[in-house]
């Protein structure tokens, strides 16, 4: 997984890590359960996605995160741009 330049400081400052999971909501989990300080950029309270996934360049909405990704999907994760 591609992880965007203001996450990276959870990940030792990796710009991608190794996900394991057969849906986005599986490797997200995995993503959290390996660098624990990135949950709360990941979901809020709710447990709603807080950051933008894309996969093979097209972002993902929050009702797909059940969606099947395989191993040669590319992943990455982005925070949400603020303003208009």
């Amino acid at each position: 997984m591609e992880i965007s330049s203001q996450l990276q400081k959870f990940t030792g400052n990796a710009k991608t890590v190794a996900v394991n999971g057969d849906t986005v909501y599986g490797c997200l989990i995995d993503l959290s359960e390996r660098y624990p300080l990135m949950s709360d950029f990941l979901f809020d309270m709710t447990g709603t996605l807080k950051t933008v996934v894309v996969i093979n360049g097209e972002v993902i909405p929050q009702k797909s995160l059940d969606m099947a990704v395989s191993s040669d999907d590319h992943l990455a994760l982005l925070l949400p741009m603020d303003g208009g």
